[in-house]
């Protein structure tokens, strides 16, 4: 049973414990890379390259080009973190032995689709078939990504006082993996026109109009600090991994959380709290606050919700939100709780 990634804290344990311990010394290397965001940095010559490699994760239930498609948009997510251009990327297949012929022709087209969508190059592939494997763990996928020096982002950019922005909503990716995995469970709690009003929660998933916005701020000199993908711990949990990697504590309004109630709904039928599920197609950015309403402003004129939620604060701070004018500690959960959920409901036969 596929249980998610390792949540920070392990990740940081592992890193410091045995990681770094084993792992060769490399003066090239950014340090400030390399905090389990899945992406390390490095020199050459006068450019910055960024590797970054994901696990690729695909549910053929919901068919191949959109189990596709939906993966492709988590691996350019992660990419983006660091803002270099995605230039090309790797790709490592270890197909179960019932995937045919035909099934892995069709995910390596839509893999080179989705790369296209986003103007990448694919540089190498290779794919096995395995006993061993199987669905939806198949693999990886490796992205490639360059700049120049200064024009790139770390979480150790961020600075105190930063403006927290989130675009869209919370628990994008679970809704719309839920919606075309269980959509006549879903339709016989909320009805078919609300299953038909809620199919473009799958296409927003994608961050690649962010990232072309957030990329044009950046050339004019807009102050952004930092973006994050938010992932599989979701918003609230993705904030907070963003903050520990910057080193830093963070205040967040409850009320001013944005909220789609097509993924509340969804969400609840499964159980899921949509702040702390799969959130891909949100995206976190940090900047000053005197360029958030323009930052705002650019996103919103191409058609991107976005909204201010809080600031980042000293370490000592804590991490908080505040509701009803109480401060409440944000506690995220150690255990990714979709793919639970997802498998739950597959193995009941929910359709």
């Amino acid at each position: 049973m596929f249980s998610g990634s390792l949540d920070n804290e392990s990740i940081s344990s592992l890193s410091d414990s045995f990681i770094a311990s084993c792992l060769p010394a490399n003066d090239g290397l950014l340090p400030d890379s390399v905090r389990g965001d899945s992406t390390g940095m490095f020199s050459v010559g006068d450019r910055i390259v960024a590797v970054t490699t994901v696990p690729f994760m695909l549910v053929p239930d919901i068919g191949i080009e959109n189990a596709v498609w939906f993966s492709m948009q988590t691996v350019f997510g992660t990419a983006s973190v660091s803002m270099l251009q995605m230039k090309q990327l790797g790709v490592f297949l270890s197909l179960p032995d019932n995937c045919d012929d035909n099934s892995a022709a069709e995910i390596l087209k839509s893999i080179a689709a989705a790369a296209t969508e986003y103007g990448v190059g694919i540089a190498s592939t290779k794919v096995v078939r395995s006993a061993k494997s199987e669905f939806p763990m198949i693999g990886s996928i490796t992205v490639f990504s360059e700049g120049k020096k200064g024009g790139y982002l770390t979480p150790a950019s961020i600075q105190e006082d930063d403006a927290i922005i989130v675009t869209k909503y919370p628990g994008i990716a679970a809704s719309a993996m839920l919606l075309a995995m269980f959509p006549n469970t879903i339709s016989k709690q909320y009805g078919e026109g609300f299953v038909q009003d809620s199919l473009n929660i799958f296409d927003e998933v994608s961050i690649r109009t962010e990232l072309s916005v957030v990329s044009s701020l950046m050339r004019r000199g807009s102050d952004i600090h930092g973006v994050w993908n938010v992932a599989d711990r979701g918003l609230l949990g993705s904030i907070f991994d963003l903050a520990e990697n910057a080193g830093k504590g963070f205040c967040i309004d409850y009320s001013k959380l944005p909220m789609d109630e097509r993924c509340n709904n969804i969400c609840s039928i499964f159980g899921l709290d949509p702040h702390f599920t799969l959130g891909n197609g949100s995206m976190i950015i940090a900047c000053s606050k005197e360029k958030t309403n323009d930052i705002i402003r650019a996103l919103n004129n191409n058609r991107v919700v976005a909204t201010c939620i809080g600031d980042f604060r000293k370490r000592s701070f804590g991490r908080v939100g505040i509701k009803l004018g109480i401060e409440i500690p944000i506690i995220v959960p150690k255990t990714i709780d979709f793919w639970t959920a997802f498998f739950d409901a597959y193995d009941r036969g929910m359709d």
